[in-house]
């Protein structure tokens, strides 16, 4: 019976915590968890690492949040990211990799989150830190899938200095970063072979930029890229003026996030050098799609359900501990009476003990006494016949 009150207290308890963890993840998101899609879609929260895969898509945030998103919520023929799922705080998602990235940790040391996909197919998240002496943690990457952690690298003090940004892409080995132009004008793209064992500091000594150029001086010109050089300010020459926060490669299209729009062209602009490549502006609203609407109320159903279960396990979890208390209070008065009647008992047992022995004790004295007496009454005839 008591090893049964325990398993039933064990159970209410894991209900209590399991309801107290999914609230307070909700807490952490908001009253409206679907707001920060639309702090994304207006820029409200950056982005700072964006993965378009054939197997997923994932969005990191500047405040600690990752969109985990099918890998069908892109869709390439209007352009358009379909975000129907609320984000995951950092550390409920990826644990490990929240330690070294919270508020109060490393993040002095650490770039922005990059991501490449090995020669296995196998995906990685990587946190290359600032090359200094005096370290104290280790350079690492970490493997979303199998979500194990291995060596990683050290990256030039150049990638801080210009503010270079990694651009993940869904092909082995390789991803792009890009470069702000040092004289304020103008970005360019550099791609890398990465590997585990990648040594970028020798990759970037002779690395060459690609100057991204417009043929005419509008926002929606034809793009190509320079290689080596700037693009000047001469006629059939202009150079681009995007402020690039983030950006990914899927199925060969970049698609470029900046502080004003979307930019979405095809990749072969990388090796057919000064070929006209079309360029697609999507603003912000129309390509960030937050498609909640169908998904709210039962949301909002499930979030409502999980606090009436958290509020019954509770009232469940007072009831039992007050039953025992009952129990133990109820059991105290019970034996307290118990004794009390045994002594009452006790003493009326011993009562009529004495009352026994003390009349047989009677009874004795006065049979004493009454042979007593009919000694001396037969003393007495004698003494009297002897005298006659």
């Amino acid at each position: 019976m008591l090893q049964l009150l325990k398993l039933k207290l064990a159970i209410i308890i894991l209900l209590v915590i399991k309801s107290n963890s999914f609230t307070s993840s909700l807490d952490m998101i908001g009253s409206n968890p679907y707001e920060k899609c639309k702090q994304l879609q207006q820029l409200k929260v950056k982005p700072t690492l964006f993965v378009a895969t054939s197997m997923r898509v994932l969005i990191f945030t500047e405040d600690f949040y990752v969109f985990v998103l099918s890998f069908d919520s892109l869709d390439q023929k209007v352009h358009k990211l379909k975000i129907d799922h609320i984000p995951m705080p950092l550390f409920s998602a990826y644990p490990f990799v929240w330690y070294y990235n919270r508020p109060s940790g490393h993040t002095q040391n650490i770039m922005k989150i990059n991501y490449f996909i090995d020669e296995n197919r196998d995906e990685w998240l990587c946190f290359p830190l600032k090359f200094q002496k005096d370290l104290t943690i280790s350079p690492f990457i970490y493997n979303i899938q199998s979500h194990k952690k291995d060596k990683g690298w050290l990256y030039p003090d150049s990638m801080y200095e210009l503010q270079e940004i990694f651009i993940a892409t869904d092909h082995n080995n390789f991803q792009y970063i890009g470069r702000r132009s040092v004289l304020g004008t103008g970005f360019g793209f550099h791609r890398i072979h990465i590997k585990k064992n990648y040594e970028p500091v020798k990759d970037f000594k002779n690395s060459t930029f690609y100057s991204v150029c417009k043929f005419l001086n509008t926002p929606d010109s034809d793009i190509y890229f320079q290689p080596g050089v700037s693009c000047g300010d001469t006629e059939g020459r202009y150079a681009v003026d995007w402020n690039v926060i983030t950006g990914f490669v899927r199925n060969k299209l970049f698609y470029i996030i900046t502080n004003i729009d979307v930019l979405i062209f095809n990749d072969t602009i990388y090796d057919q050098h000064n070929n006209r490549i079309k360029l697609i502006r999507k603003s912000h609203e129309s390509f960030f799609s937050c498609e909640y609407h169908q998904k709210q109320n039962s949301f909002h159903l499930i979030y409502h359900i999980n606090i009436i279960l958290f509020i019954i396990s509770i009232i469940l979890l007072c009831t039992y501990l007050l039953l025992i208390l009952t129990r133990i209070i109820v059991r105290k008065y019970i034996r307290k009476k118990l004794l009390k009647k045994t002594k009452s008992s006790l003493t009326k047992q011993q009562k009529s003990k004495i009352k026994i022995i003390s009349s047989r004790l009677n009874y004795k004295n006065n049979l004493f006494q009454s042979s007593q007496d009919s000694n001396n009454s037969d003393l007495e005839n004698m003494s009297e016949e002897e005298s006659k």
